[in-house]
């Protein structure tokens, strides 16, 4: 699998070996694998059984639902349903994948661990002093000690700033723009039911063609870690992030 990841890296499309030799001085080796697809099988437990008025009230129901309260229906059952991801879960994943790539690549904190620490005992005395062992304190405590992280939104201006301002402006737009963008889309998403920002995208379209630009985004940035130049794949990533545009 992770021979398929690597070459699907560099081809830009998914990759499935069938056989793959391998040579060291003058031996030689063979891996073949193969790989065997069968039909879901059908669980009727897992259906539900009710009177048909109620199957009706509840057909009823479920297209009375405003577009704006549909957000959970769509993660969900783009979850659940196993032929192609929904965009807004295709969304999810890659945001995913940019936090990761922020948190391995860039671990330093707002400021030193050791003065850190040191203002985080005294608050913690002071919050324990407040409001004792309460819940209340102890989810204080917790939120508390991961407040020297760096948000997503400063990992995402660092993974931005790993290509050249010209390559970043063609593929992403403007910095702030994409970092805001972004990050409100990521919490709507991931925050369901709070107020929607204004850069939020949620429709179909608009978000199919972001996925596209976060694809191309992160197979960038891989390709970087692996030590390539940027000038020898900057046509192709172009390329991707605007083949349905």
């Amino acid at each position: 699998p992770r021979l398929e990841n690597f070459f699907s890296l560099f081809l830009g499309s998914s990759v499935s070996l069938n056989s793959l030799q391998f040579f060291k001085d003058k031996d030689a080796g063979w891996l073949v694998q193969k790989q065997r697809k069968r039909a879901e099988t059908i669980n009727r437990q897992a259906f539900i059984q009710c009177a048909p008025e109620r199957v009706a009230t509840a057909l009823a129901n479920w297209l009375a639902v405003p577009e704006q309260e549909r957000p959970v229906e769509r993660t969900l059952l783009g979850m659940l349903r196993v032929s192609n991801l929904f965009v807004e879960t295709e969304f999810l994943s890659l945001a995913q994948s940019l936090e990761a790539f922020g948190r391995l690549r860039f671990s330093e904190g707002l400021i030193s661990r050791s003065e850190f620490n040191e203002g985080l005992e005294l608050l913690k005395e002071l919050i324990t002093k407040t409001w004792g062992k309460s819940e209340i304190s102890k989810r204080c405590v917790e939120s508390l000690s991961f407040a020297n992280e760096a948000s997503y939104g400063r990992r995402l201006e660092q993974t931005y700033d790993l290509l050249s301002a010209s390559f970043a402006m063609q593929l992403l737009g403007d910095r702030e723009v994409f970092r805001r963008t972004v990050v409100q889309t990521r919490n709507y998403f991931t925050h369901l039911g709070i107020k929607k920002g204004t850069a939020v995208i949620d429709e179909a379209k608009g978000l199919f063609l972001l996925n596209q630009r976060l694809h191309a985004f992160l197979r960038c940035l891989m390709l970087i870690d692996l030590g390539l130049a940027e000038d020898s794949f900057v046509p192709t990533i172009l390329s991707q992030a605007s083949r349905w545009q």
